[in-house]
C-alpha cells in the first residue's frame, strides 16, 4: 500500500496518469459524438470551432497575402494556409525552378477534403496561376494547378475533351460540384497579389457611394458563331469557311432574344440598365468605330455588375465586322491598361468562350482584368467554349441569386462566393426548384450627381411596342397582366424556363442532353477574385403608388427607409416604361455600313436616347425616414410602367420600385 502512495505522489507516475485521463475521456466523447460529424475525426472538438476559410498558396505569396488574412480575421474569418512548397535538405522551401507542379489537383483536394472532416468550410480560396505561362521564370514554383474535368456535351460545339475547372477542389462529397464557395487570385507574382488584395479592400470599404451601385451595364456581341476567330487578333485575315455556316445566325438570333428577354423581364426594376449591341439594326448599337471607346467607358464609369453575351477568345471579346472589310476591337487584353473604375469597380461576367482559360500557356482576358489595379473587382468566365442554352441557364440562375430579395428590411450581405454557389446550384435543379417568391411592387452635404446620375429621356409620340397604334380594348387587357401578385410572377419565371427548354429542344444539338450541357458550364465557369467579397447590393424598399394613372397625371410615390442614427436621406422618384423598353423606335438603316460624319451623328444619337429609360424624375429628402412625393405624367405617355425610387443617407443607399398602368388621358375622358 505504501508503494502504491508513493507512487501516486511521484510527480512522474501522476502525470502519466493524468495524461492516460485525458486519453480515456477524449476516446469515449469521440465515440459519442463523432457520428454527426459525418467522417472519421481526431479532434474531440471537430466542426465546434468557427468555420475556416482555406487558403491553397505557394509560399512566394505569403507576404502579399498578409494585408488580406488580417482584412479577413478582423471580420471574424478564421484563416488557414495550406502551404503548397517543396522542401531542401535542410527543411528550407527550394526556390528555384520547377518543371512539375508542387503538388497534383488530387493531392490539393485530399488535403482540402482532410480539413473539412474536422472543420466547416467557409470557403476556399486558391492563390496563383492555373499554369505557368511562357515567361514564366520559376515554372511551377508559383503556380496552383487546375482540375481537368471530362466534358459532358460541350465537345459537340469544338470544345475540347477536358474542362479546367476549380469546382473539384470545392467538391467535398464526392459527386463532381462544388459544395462551398471557391475563387481564385490568378496572380503570377506577389505585386499582383497586392494588386487584386487592394482592390478588394478597397471596393468593401473605400467604394464611392452612389447610383453606381444599382446599375447595370449589359454588352451583346455580334451575332453569328464563326469559330476562325477563335484565338486571332483585330486586323488577322480571316481564310476559309466558316464550319457552321449559316445555322448558327439563326441560333446566335435565338439565344440573342432569350437573352434580352431575360434581363429585360427578369432585372428588378429597382435597378438601372444600360445596354450596348453590336447589331445595326438595333437602337442600342453604339457606331461601330466607336464600339470599343463604349465597352471601356461603361467599365470605367462604374457598375455593380458588368455583363458581356457574345462570343469570345483567351485574348479578347468578340470582333465588331459589319461588312468583310470592316473590322473593329471590341475588348482585347491589351485594352486593360486602360481600365480605371473610379467611381465603383464592378464584377464582371463574361458569358463568352475561351475568355477565362486560365490553364493555358499565356494570360488570359480574365486573368488580366482580375489582377488589373484598376478594373473590375472580380470576373466570371468561362475556361472552353460555351453553348447558348447551358450560358442561358446560367445567366437566368445568376440573376435570381444575386437580386432575390423579400423587402424585409435590413439582410445579411451577400458575398460573391455565396452568390455563384447557389446559382450553381439552381441551374442544376429542375425548374420549379429555381422559383423564388418575388414581388415587384414592393441632411448630409454629399454629391447629388455622384448619386443620381442617371439623365432624364425626353418623351416622345411613340414607345416601343407602340401602344398607340393597339386598340383600347385590347391595350387594356395587355397592360393590366402587369399588376401580378408575388405568386404570378413565379408563374411567370416557370414559363420562361419552359420556354427556354422548348427552344433548346428545337435548335439545340445536344437537345437529349440538356441537363450535361449545364453542368458543362457550371464546371467550365470559375470565378477570378475572392468569393468572400462583400456585392455592395443596395438595401431594396417598398413603394407605395396607384396601381392605375392617367397622362397629365400627378402620381404621389412614397416610401420608408431606415432612419439609422437620424440620417436623412436625398431621395430621386422615377417614371420609365416597364422591362427597360426603349423609348425610341427602331432605326432604319442600311443594311451595308459606310463610316461617315452624317452616319456616326445618328448612329450615337440613337445609342445615347435608346439608354434614356427614365422619361421623368424629380428629388426630394426623407423627413423622420418617410419619403412622399408627387411626379408628373407626361401627356404623351402612357403603357406599362414602374416608378422607381432611389435614396441615399451618406452611407447606405435604397432602391425600390413598383409596377403601375399608365392610361391614355382621352381613355378617362370618354369613360367620364
Amino acid at each position: 500500500m505504501k508503494k502504491i502512495r508513493s507512487l501516486f505522489f511521484n510527480p512522474i507516475c501522476r502525470f502519466w496518469f493524468a495524461f492516460g485521463c485525458f486519453l480515456i475521456g477524449a476516446l469515449f466523447f469521440s465515440r459519442l459524438y463523432g457520428r454527426e460529424f459525418d467522417g472519421p475525426t481526431n479532434s474531440v472538438f471537430a466542426k465546434t470551432k468557427r468555420p475556416v476559410v482555406l487558403v491553397v498558396t505557394p509560399p512566394v505569396f505569403n507576404e502579399a497575402l498578409k494585408p488580406w488574412v488580417e482584412y479577413r480575421q478582423s471580420q471574424g474569418f478564421d484563416v488557414m494556409i495550406l502551404p503548397m512548397a517543396i522542401l531542401d535538405s535542410d527543411g528550407n522551401v527550394d526556390w528555384g525552378i520547377q518543371t512539375n507542379p508542387v503538388a497534383t489537383p488530387a493531392e490539393i483536394r485530399e488535403k482540402i477534403v482532410k480539413v473539412a472532416l474536422e472543420r466547416e468550410i467557409e470557403a476556399i480560396v486558391l492563390v496563383g496561376d492555373a499554369a505557368p505561362t511562357e515567361d514564366a521564370k520559376f515554372g511551377w514554383r508559383d503556380a496552383v494547378p487546375t482540375a481537368r474535368v471530362p466534358a459532358s456535351v460541350v465537345q459537340v460545339f469544338g470544345s475540347e475533351e477536358l474542362l479546367a475547372t476549380d469546382s473539384y477542389f470545392a467538391d467535398l462529397d464526392g459527386d463532381g460540384l462544388a459544395d462551398v464557395p471557391i475563387g481564385r487570385f490568378p496572380a503570377r507574382s506577389p505585386e499582383e497579389v497586392t494588386r487584386l488584395v487592394n482592390k478588394i479592400i478597397r471596393y468593401e470599404n473605400n467604394s464611392p457611394k452612389g447610383n453606381w451601385t444599382r446599375r447595370v451595364n449589359i454588352f451583346a456581341g455580334p451575332n453569328g458563331l464563326d469559330l476562325r476567330v477563335i484565338g486571332s487578333r483585330p486586323g488577322d485575315e480571316i481564310t476559309g469557311t466558316n464550319p457552321l455556316g449559316g445555322v448558327s445566325a439563326i441560333v446566335d438570333s435565338a439565344v440573342n432574344s432569350m437573352a434580352r428577354k431575360m434581363f429585360s423581364e427578369f432585372l428588378p426594376q429597382e435597378f438601372s440598365l444600360s445596354l450596348a449591341q453590336c447589331s445595326l439594326q438595333s437602337p442600342f448599337c453604339p457606331y461601330p468605330p466607336d464600339f470599343g471607346t463604349v465597352f471601356l467607358e461603361r467599365m470605367n464609369e462604374g457598375a455593380l455588375f458588368l455583363i458581356y453575351m457574345g462570343h469570345g477568345r483567351v485574348l479578347g471579346l468578340d470582333r465588331f465586322q459589319p461588312s468583310s472589310f470592316q473590322d473593329y476591337g471590341v475588348f482585347e487584353i491589351g485594352d486593360c491598361a486602360n481600365l480605371k473604375s473610379e467611381r465603383g469597380a464592378p464584377i464582371a461576367l463574361f458569358f463568352a468562350c475561351y475568355t477565362g482559360a486560365y490553364d493555358a500557356n499565356c494570360q488570359c482576358l480574365a486573368e488580366e482584368v482580375a489582377v488589373s489595379s484598376d478594373g473590375p473587382v472580380a470576373v466570371y468566365a468561362a475556361s472552353r467554349l460555351t453553348a447558348p442554352y447551358g450560358m442561358c441557364v446560367l445567366g437566368y440562375s445568376l440573376m435570381l441569386s444575386a437580386f432575390e430579395s423579400d423587402l424585409s428590411g435590413m439582410t445579411e450581405q451577400k458575398t460573391l462566393g455565396r452568390i455563384v454557389l447557389e446559382a450553381q446550384k439552381k441551374a442544376l435543379s429542375p425548374p420549379e426548384s429555381t422559383l423564388e417568391d418575388r414581388t415587384s411592387d414592393d441632411g448630409e452635404n454629399f454629391d447629388e450627381t455622384l448619386v443620381f446620375d442617371d439623365e432624364v429621356s425626353t418623351p416622345e409620340p411613340e414607345i416601343a411596342d407602340s401602344f398607340e397604334d393597339t386598340p383600347l380594348d385590347k391595350l387594356n387587357a395587355r397592360l393590366e397582366k402587369s399588376l401580378r401578385d408575388a405568386e404570378e410572377f413565379k408563374q411567370k419565371n416557370a414559363s420562361f424556363r419552359v420556354s427556354l427548354d422548348r427552344w433548346a429542344a428545337i435548335l439545340d444539338p445536344t437537345a437529349s442532353k440538356l441537363e450535361e450541357q449545364i453542368k458543362d458550364h457550371v464546371l467550365e465557369f470559375n470565378l477570378f477574385g475572392d468569393p468572400l467579397l462583400r456585392v455592395k447590393l443596395p438595401q431594396r424598399v417598398r413603394v407605395e403608388a396607384p396601381d392605375i394613372a392617367y397622362s397629365s397625371d400627378e402620381i404621389t410615390v412614397s416610401t420608408t427607409v431606415p432612419n439609422l442614427n437620424d440620417r436623412e436621406s436625398l431621395a430621386q422618384v422615377e417614371l420609365l416604361p416597364a422591362d427597360f423598353r426603349s423609348t425610341v423606335r427602331k432605326p432604319k438603316r442600311a443594311r451595308s455600313f459606310v463610316e461617315s460624319t452624317e452616319t456616326a451623328k445618328e448612329y450615337r444619337e440613337t445609342y445615347r436616347k435608346a439608354n434614356l429609360f427614365v422619361v421623368d424624375a424629380v428629388r426630394g429628402k426623407t423627413l423622420n425616414g418617410r419619403l412622399e412625393m408627387k411626379i408628373l405624367v407626361p401627356k404623351d405617355y402612357s403603357g406599362e410602367s414602374v416608378v422607381r425610387v432611389a435614396a441615399f443617407d451618406g452611407l447606405n443607399y435604397y432602391i425600390g420600385a413598383k409596377r403601375i398602368l399608365v392610361r391614355p388621358r382621352s381613355e378617362q375622358a370618354s369613360a367620364e
